[in-house]
């Protein structure tokens, strides 16, 4: 009778630089209480704003550290790049509503063309 021996996988180890077994570590926690990721401020009108933008801009932070690991494949980051994109769409969104302009008109201090 003949035996196999099985290897186990080998363990994250960093990468690049980046230390991915600890960065998924840290967004496991983050993503299983997402109270660590929002920033506390004791100025009450800017209170709704700040909470809503860092809502928003974890999904594209995770997303940018996943990036920059290099420990992806092409699906992978195909994905990670969607996630970026909608994240700022949506940013642009929030800032649109907090400063009450419409998706038509420009922002203030936006490029525009000069007239002709």
């Amino acid at each position: 009778m003949q035996t196999q021996t099985v290897e186990s996988p080998k363990p994250r180890v960093p990468l690049n630089g980046v230390d991915t077994p600890n960065l998924f570590a840290t967004i496991n926690a983050v993503g299983n209480q997402p109270e660590l990721a929002r920033f506390q401020s004791r100025d009450e009108p800017l209170k709704a704003y700040e909470q809503t933008r860092d809502e928003l801009a974890l999904p594209q932070f995770l997303a940018t550290d996943l990036i920059v690991s290099c420990d992806w494949d092409l699906e992978t980051v195909q994905g990670l790049h969607k996630t970026m994109s909608e994240g700022m769409a949506r940013e642009v969104l929030m800032i649109r509503a907090f400063a009450g302009t419409s998706a038509q008109r420009p922002l203030s201090g936006q490029l525009r063309t000069p007239p002709p």
